[in-house]
């Protein structure tokens, strides 16, 4: 195909159909080769050449092709200053170039599809009142207009958990609740095995938010409707997901005085943790260690176990990793940064130990 996009372009150099159909294909070939981020660095600089013709010509189309290059080109840059590591300079990238993205300033003529891609680099960048106006332009589609463009109703699960994302790490419980709650209702356009993967990690996020809220019996009905859904997905070998609901499953019913069901699942979670070392040792180290250590040191310390709950308060800090730490230290807004949200209090808590 790459071979195909070179003759293409041999053929027609100068036209912009051909200049990007050819860098589109090398960045499809990099990724499926899993090639090093730097190889993306060709795909994007011709991106980047393709976007710098058009605005010469102030995005006057000469050919109708160009009205697909136009409409693709801005989801494809966002994603490949990802793919070199550097996805907040592709954002600022979409931010500073908005008023040429539609003509008028807006995200409002882009396709669900690019509003996703769009949607992803902003929230992954932490650009969360940015992420917010896509997810908005992407909620106001009706169902009609959804089928019209090739898509469906089932397209705005995504939006919306996104949505509850973004409000659970700003500490707006409701409108989290909200989110997460809507994306449940959405019918799925996925295989059964994926619907309930999705639906299980929705209960999985209310049940967190309900925590966070001291709401703890419905925050334990979540973590069981996540089980429930759990029961029913093969994971084989990896049971990673299913563990994050059992650890505060078991929890939250120590909070509401059902400590044998406590003790079971907190058992459980236990060994998994012992048997799994592996999973804190890695880029997600700090993020599982929230979903699996964290609240079994909580559980420990409401029996007020000193030893068992330091034991795994120093696991969770571990886990979080000191490059993790000294960032968190030298951000200005490290206090409500959403990127340090699952680390933020396994630190606060392990460093305020010191001190006592």
């Amino acid at each position: 195909m790459l071979i195909d996009a070179k003759i293409f372009l041999q053929k027609y150099p100068d036209a912009l159909i051909s200049q990007y159909m050819y860098a589109m294909i090398l960045m499809s070939k990099i990724h499926i080769q899993d090639g090093e981020k730097e190889a993306f660095q060709e795909p994007l600089d011709q991106m980047l050449d393709i976007f710098q013709k058009l605005k010469r010509n102030n995005f006057v189309l000469s050919h109708p092709t160009e009205g697909i290059v136009r409409a693709q080109l801005w989801g494809d840059i966002a994603n490949l200053y990802a793919a070199i590591g550097d996805r907040g300079k592709g954002m600022d990238f979409i931010i500073e170039n908005k008023q040429f993205i539609c003509g008028d300033g807006t995200y409002d003529c882009l396709n669900v599809e690019i509003l996703w891609q769009i949607l992803l680099g902003f929230y992954s960048a932490n650009y969360y009142e940015n992420a917010l106006e896509v997810i908005n332009i992407a909620l106001s589609r009706s169902e009609e207009e959804l089928i019209a463009a090739g898509n469906t109703i089932a397209d705005k699960r995504g939006a919306y958990y996104k949505s509850g994302m973004i409000y659970m790490k700003w500490g707006q419980f409701d409108e989290a609740i909200e989110g997460f709650s809507q994306a449940l209702k959405l019918p799925s356009d996925n295989e059964e095995h994926d619907r309930k993967w999705w639906n299980s990690h929705y209960y999985r996020r209310i049940g967190l938010v309900y925590s966070f809220m001291g709401e703890s019996h419905k925050a334990s009905n979540s973590y069981l409707e996540a089980m429930k859904l759990n029961e029913n997905i093969d994971y084989s070998d990896n049971i990673e997901i299913p563990i994050k609901s059992i650890c505060h499953y078991g929890y939250m019913n120590e909070l509401i005085g059902k400590s044998e069901i406590a003790i079971e699942n907190m058992t459980e979670c236990a060994k998994w943790i012992d048997d799994n070392p592996e999973n804190f040792s890695d880029d997600d180290g700090e993020y599982n260690a929230f979903e699996t250590i964290w609240p079994l040191y909580l559980y420990h310390k409401q029996l007020k176990q000193q030893d068992k709950a330091s034991k795994y308060l120093n696991l969770a800090y571990e886990s979080v990793g000191i490059k993790r730490i000294e960032k968190y230290h030298n951000h200005p807004e490290k206090d409500t940064y959403p990127d340090f949200f699952y680390c933020r209090d396994i630190i606060k808590t392990y460093e305020n130990t010191l001190n006592q």
